[in-house]
């Protein structure tokens, strides 16, 4: 059980971010679709712990050490080069701009230079890769139970003092026609990116702890996804345009000293998600033996020196988009990666009809 509880904490840390926590990421999927959509967050619940599950069981199948042996398993060469490289520079932009975010928090919340604020995030985030899978897995799983408990004590504190809006009507014209696609929009788009994490989770974890390390880890996601929905609705459709951190809102709304406090889980999201991104970078780019576990020993010190080289590399390479700009590239790039995603989903589904077939 230990097993699974820590692939169920890795695979919802690794998924979620900035913004899940902030709310905005939930309103833009579900929120502006109305209460009903809480069906469309059940719905990509369930196609994140099927194909959670699938991802984890092909990193074990194909021995993953990155995203490049998962996407060379699954999909034709061209299709997982193309993939290949899509995912790669989605995960540099969106590790840039974690260390941007976290600048800005450092600027505005504590006075702090912005560079100084995304340093320290970097510096973070390396830190824990320098440790491999490992270090990876303890830090995400040590940090996602406080996340979730902020969640919840923020959405089910205002779902109990405050009541849904009936007149309630969306901020903004949703993206997506319905609801449905909506769902499989945010389960895929969600999927592909933790792909660079789950790939090699899988291939390190006892494979009795993948299913059931799935289903926890989606329905942790889910729980939390569900409260921030319905608490979107206690709040007026003008206020819910005019912010872009609608659970800060909600989280002052309960208490004044919670807003502050709230900025803190903020920070802890973009950190998780800068962690998972600078993995899943370094582990593709260094072709050593290294990630392992835990760091290797006796002849493979090459190999850890390789890997902590490549570490240091991106790591400043990412500080350095952070701070002339370049990290909003990564937002061209959102659709894109929605039909990689979608394309991933499709290639798990044909293995595993395969396999039922013979």
């Amino acid at each position: 059980m230990g097993a699974a509880l820590r692939v169920g904490a890795a695979f919802a840390g690794t998924v979620v971010g900035a913004g899940f926590a902030s709310g905005q990421e939930i309103l833009q999927f579900f929120g502006l679709y109305g209460l009903q959509a809480g069906w469309g967050v059940g719905l990509a619940g369930a196609l994140l712990a099927g194909y959670g599950y699938l991802i984890l069981r092909a990193g074990a199948r194909f021995q993953a050490r990155s995203h490049r042996e998962l996407l060379t398993g699954l999909a034709t060469p061209p299709l997982a080069a193309l993939l290949d490289g899509l995912l790669l520079l989605f995960l540099l932009g969106g590790l840039a701009a974690m260390a941007a975010g976290a600048g800005a928090v450092a600027r505005e919340q504590l006075g702090l230079p912005a560079p100084a604020g995304s340093a320290l995030l970097v510096a973070g985030a390396a830190t824990a890769v320098l440790f491999g899978l490992d270090g990876v897995v303890r830090t995400i799983a040590a940090v996602v139970p406080w996340l979730l408990g902020a969640v919840l004590l923020v959405a089910l504190g205002n779902l109990a003092t405050h009541p849904l809006d009936p007149g309630w009507a969306p901020p903004a014209p949703a993206v997506l026609p319905a609801w449905p696609l909506a769902a499989v929009a945010y389960g895929s788009y969600n999927l592909i990116l933790a792909v660079g994490v789950l790939g090699p989770l899988g291939r390190a974890s006892p494979r009795q702890a993948l299913l059931p390390g799935a289903l926890v880890g989606a329905a942790i996601l889910a729980s939390g996804a569900l409260a921030i929905h319905f608490s979107l609705f206690t709040l007026e459709p003008q206020v819910l345009q005019e912010t872009e951190l609608p659970m800060v809102l909600l989280a002052t709304r309960l208490a004044p000293g919670l807003g502050p406090a709230y900025s803190l889980v903020l920070l802890a999201e973009i950190f998780t998600t800068a962690v998972a991104n600078l993995f899943g970078l370094v582990a593709r780019l260094d072709r050593s033996p290294f990630p392992r576990p835990a760091p290797p020993r006796g002849p493979a010190r090459g190999a850890v020196s390789r890997w902590r080289t490549t570490t240091l590399a991106v790591s400043v390479l990412a500080w350095l988009m952070a701070q002339v700009g370049l990290a909003a590239l990564v937002r061209n790039l959102y659709t894109l990666m929605g039909v990689a995603g979608v394309t991933l989903l499709a290639a798990l589904s044909r293995q595993a009809l395969g396999e039922l077939r013979r």
